[in-house]
């Protein structure tokens, strides 16, 4: 059972992985994970619970480590309010307290200003100590505080409570701002939707609307539920959920998906699915559940963080005894060091802003129409080095028409067989045929081959050559560089359709900039090899497979996983295997079918596929800034904890080494949601 519980405020990512690990301890807790973006903490547990119980239990596992979080699972109504002076006061009193001491000239009055100061990260400290969690980055300013404190260095000690708790502050600030940033990129939630019930026409939710019900869809409103259009014709705004700026026209019997925006004039339709079956749904769980699939980068810095802090403390308090008890005289010089450590040494740069920089990445990629299912894709994006496209829907449009048929019986034998089938060749046929359709029986879908059915107690077979020799049906072989569907009654051949399709106006300049950057390219389509050389050579005379089926293609992707990153770029039923067994596997969203969107790890959300070499160059420019964000800290650190083992830091220096490189590499992560993708 999955249980999602809002944590409003909580956007220290320390604290997050703390809270994750205490809340795993529960025996009832499979798994839990946190997204930033939504603040929302999805814990899936082993059997029923009480939320009324679970809420207070959690409140207390949050409250034992931050301050000023709401606690309450999704779906209550809760008021909003201001955390700031809740969170921030004692700063401003301890502020006031200071400077009077200051101006007094009195030490007592001085120290109780960094009582007020120290409180708050004294107050957390304690806490983690009491949760098993004995050395974090609280414990460490506080021990560093109070050696300050006890060598003399009031002023210094004060100070960097200030600057720490300005820093945290400010790291907050640009930690929920850059997540207000990337969460309006991909603002997708409808609120409501205007459906008539018994006849009247009301406002209701959209998880309300069932299947079959009219629907109205006003000018600025967004569709509700997945939908057929039945009355009116107007302009359709996809950009905020595939990227397209360009508006779509949309008349009587065009299909809508939803959480697109009407431009024009007020439609009417029919839902053709309830709210949680439709691609607003879908997309909106895939940017909540993105979290969960971690990178091998951001998973190794939670696990760094966890025992770096710990280590530090002990090497801390090695360099303040170890010369000590050599050179008692000089103890308090160690201490100003061992205390100059704590402080540069704090983990805060990394664990904030590594995962802040993939959300960052994911957000970006979702503003084009790219939904990733979690950073692991998006890091490996970043390391492809071959890619497999699937022919039919991805480097063609899909959009077939019958060119030519042997006869009508043949048209209508065929047309009355694939009914019974969503596959887009069969859409081409049906609307080819104008006949009325015959009933047939025993229908049995062959994949990658056709479906076998019967009628009047004799097989009926529709499909590929494949089938007709599975089923030793002498045919007419065809030298046509177009799609052909032969058709057989009784074991006797009937006749044939020919289908043609178009190279979709992107594809060839999708592939030129993938080759342009060393990547290779191979086409895999189940189509012969006269149609797949045909296309081919079209689009930059890329390698080709032809005459595969469905476990041909994951074969095929599998074997060559060894050799490098494999992507794997498809839209159907019969490509989900091999989106499963690619390192990474790509749907075609608008055109996808339901399993290939559930088993796919990266949705590109309008089918064009030139945004799969700007995603490769997100995912790149993501990768990039992480490293630097991970070199350029630990680079810093080390000259600066150099500098105070040898005792030439000052604590000016350790608080610009903690505060400073910190907001330094989460404004660095934030440049990849202005970078510009060509």
């Amino acid at each position: 059972m999955r249980k999602k519980i809002k944590m409003k405020g909580l956007t220290c990512s320390s604290c997050i992985r703390k809270i994750t690990d205490k809340l795993l301890e529960s025996e009832f807790i499979e798994a839990a994970n946190y997204n930033l973006i939504n603040e929302v903490m999805v814990i899936d547990y082993n059997g029923e619970v009480s939320i009324i119980k679970e809420t207070k239990r959690i409140k207390k596992i949050v409250n034992s480590f931050e301050d000023g979080i709401k606690v309450y699972f999704e779906g209550e109504i809760v008021e909003e309010e201001s955390s700031f002076i809740k969170t921030y006061w004692i700063l401003f009193v301890g502020l006031i307290v200071f400077l009077v001491g200051i101006y007094l000239n009195n030490d007592w009055v001085i120290l109780a200003g960094y009582i007020f100061f120290v409180s708050k990260i004294a107050r957390k400290a304690i806490k983690s100590m009491f949760t098993k969690i004995s050395f974090d980055e609280n414990m460490l300013m506080f021990i560093a505080t109070i050696a300050a404190m006890y060598i003399g260095e009031k002023l210094e000690a004060i100070v960097v409570i200030i600057f720490y708790t300005i820093g945290e502050y400010l790291q907050n600030r640009a930690v929920g701002k850059s997540k207000e940033e990337i969460k309006s990129l991909i603002d997708l939630k409808v609120e409501s939707g205007n459906c008539y019930k018994g006849g009247i026409l009301m406002q209701v939710a959209p998880e309300e609307i069932e299947v079959g019900d009219r629907i109205l869809v006003k000018v600025g409103e967004r569709v509700p539920v997945d939908c057929k259009v039945v009355h009116g014709s107007t302009s359709i705004d996809m950009s905020s959920l595939t990227g397209e700026s360009k508006p779509v026209d949309v008349t009587s019997g065009d299909e809508l998906i939803s959480g697109s925006i009407n431009l024009q004039s007020p439609i009417e339709a029919v839902a053709s699915k309830e709210y949680t079956d439709s691609m607003i749904a879908k997309v909106v769980e895939m940017i909540e559940n993105s979290s969960m699939n971690k990178a091998d980068t951001e998973e190794f810095i939670t696990k760094f963080a966890k025992w770096y802090t710990p280590v530090v403390a002990i090497l801390a308090l090695l360099i303040f005894l170890v010369p000590t008890l050599i050179d008692y005289s000089n103890h308090m010089d160690y201490l100003r060091r061992a205390a100059i450590l704590l402080v540069i040494s704090c983990p805060c740069a990394l664990v904030l802003s590594i995962p802040l920089t993939y959300f960052a990445g994911i957000g970006k990629s979702a503003s084009m129409g790219v939904l990733f299912k979690g950073s692991n894709y998006l890091d490996t994006m970043s390391k492809i080095s071959d890619v497999y496209l699937d022919k039919t829907g991805t480097i063609t449009h899909g959009n077939f028409v019958v060119s030519d048929y042997t006869d009508l019986n043949t048209l209508l034998l065929a047309a009355s067989v694939e009914k019974y089938s969503n596959h887009p060749i069969a859409n081409a046929i049906l609307e080819a045929n104008k006949e009325e359709l015959v009933e047939l029986n025993d229908i049995e879908e062959i994949a990658g081959c056709g479906i076998k059915s019967s009628y009047e107690g004799k097989i009926v077979l529709v499909g590929n050559a494949r089938l007709m020799k599975e089923y030793n049906v002498d045919f007419e072989k065809q030298d046509a560089s177009e799609t052909v569907v032969f058709v057989s009654y009784n074991g006797l051949y009937m006749g044939r359709i020919l289908i043609s399709d178009q190279i979709k106006e992107s594809s060839k300049g999708a592939i030129e900039r993938l080759l342009s950057e060393g990547i290779n390219v191979t086409m895999l389509t189940g189509d012969n090899d006269k149609i797949a050389s045909k296309v081919a050579k079209e689009v930059c005379d890329i390698s080709y497979k032809a005459n595969l089926l469905p476990q041909n293609k994951s074969e095929y992707v599998t074997n060559l996983k060894s050799e490098g990153n494999t992507l794997f770029v498809g839209d159907g039923i019969n490509d989900s295997i091999a989106l499963v067994n690619a390192d990474v596997g790509i749907t075609m969203g608008q055109r996808g079918s339901d399993l290939a969107l559930e088993v796919s790890d990266v949705v590109i959300l309008n089918d064009d596929l030139s945004l799969l070499s700007k995603t490769i160059n997100i995912a790149k420019k993501t990768k990039k800034i992480v490293i630097q964000n991970i070199v350029g800290t630990l680079f810093i650190k080390v000259i600066f904890l150099t500098l105070g083992v040898l005792g030439v830091s000052t604590m000016w220096m350790a608080i610009i080494a903690d505060v400073g490189v910190s907001l330094i590499a989460v404004l660095n992560s934030l440049r990849i949601l202005s970078h510009k993708v060509d």
